[in-house]
């Protein structure tokens, strides 16, 4: 492709950006379903350009890959396998990471347990893909920025009038996000949108300001890990 490589890199960044197609495709290896999708990106690509030489495949993974918003499970749903991204064609793909979302799903687990009732299949489950997605991302060199996002809405409880916590979940959050103390020093770990929703509109607010103190109180951790 000589006539198309002696373009500008800029022009040709900007036509590999014309390539993207935003259909939000799930993160998942080839052999299983949807059910087992580990996230999400933010928008797909024409893959075919990939093919046609090293330079062009270089240059396009720079937007398909390190452009993109990479967002990992970390739900009581599904469990994440960190193994998926030690085989091809994910391996390829880590060493363009550079953004990332950590997105939660455990009202289910932290309410029962805000109520005094145990459920540890759940919390052994979110904990386990949390572990597994810092796995993946401390195996991505160009990773620039971690964002903790917590979405959910819950739809089978409706809060009976006066209803209180009878038991702290802080503890289990601050013990839930503490791998998070240990992703790569060179990227920027922050927090995005905290919004837990019921069906009928009232939100879980007290256990969203747990989350909300204790990860800054990770972002403070890891930051404070740069210095030394």
């Amino acid at each position: 492709m000589p006539d198309f490589l002696s373009l500008p890199q800029e022009i040709r960044f900007q036509i590999y950006r014309e390539l993207r197609s935003f259909n939000s495709p799930l993160i998942k290896y080839p052999f299983y379903d949807d059910s087992d999708a580990l996230g999400y990106c933010s928008f797909g690509f024409q893959s075919r350009i990939l093919e046609t030489s090293r330079q062009i495949s270089n240059e396009a993974k720079e937007v398909f890959y390190g452009e993109n918003y990479w967002t990992f499970f970390a739900s009581i749903r599904t469990k994440f396998r960190s193994v998926v991204f030690r085989m091809e064609p994910m391996v390829l793909i880590l060493p363009f990471i550079r953004k990332a979302h950590i997105r939660f799903g455990m009202f289910h687990w932290l309410f029962w347990k805000s109520c005094g009732l145990i459920d540890y299949v759940s919390g052994d489950t979110v904990n386990e893909n949390v572990k597994e997605i810092c796995l993946v991302l401390l195996t991505a060199p160009a990773l620039r920025t971690v964002k903790i996002i917590w979405t959910e809405t819950y739809t089978t409880w409706r809060p009976a009038p006066g209803w209180v916590e009878v038991h702290s979940v802080r503890i289990l959050i601050s013990e839930l996000l503490r791998p998070l103390i240990t992703l790569p020093k060179t990227s920027d770990l922050q927090k995005s949108i905290i919004m837990v929703a019921y069906r009928n509109g009232v939100k879980a607010t007290e256990i969203e300001l747990d989350f909300s103190e204790c990860v800054d109180e990770v972002i403070a951790l890891h930051r404070a890990r740069k210095v030394f």
